[in-house]
């Protein structure tokens, strides 16, 4: 289980109330975990909160903790290859003014 996977499912069994065992990739929010639509919204936020992701239309329609765990690695490798990217052009930037 990766880190992210971990923390969501921290997240899921203290806003639910329910055995860790019970959260897995397929589980969907309603149907297999018994969250209602605040608690859902609620896990997102929380997840938004603790990778610092950004809310899109993307997050609208996530029904799987599974989508919830990739759409937070596919921004998070999004967010490594835009400050990296910053890096290199200040660097860039800082050569020129050099010379």
């Amino acid at each position: 289980m990766s880190a992210v996977e971990e923390r969501i499912t921290r997240i899921l069994t203290d806003l639910l109330g329910i055995d860790e065992e019970r959260i897995t990739r397929s589980a969907r929010f309603k149907d297999d975990l018994g969250a209602d639509s605040l608690q859902i919204v609620e896990a997102i936020l929380l997840a938004e909160e603790a990778f610092g992701i950004i809310r899109t239309d993307a997050t609208e329609n996530i029904t799987t903790v599974g989508e919830l765990v990739d759409l937070i690695k596919s921004q998070k490798q999004t967010n490594r290859k835009d400050r990296h990217g910053e890096r290199r052009n200040r660097r860039a930037r800082h050569h020129r003014i050099q010379a």
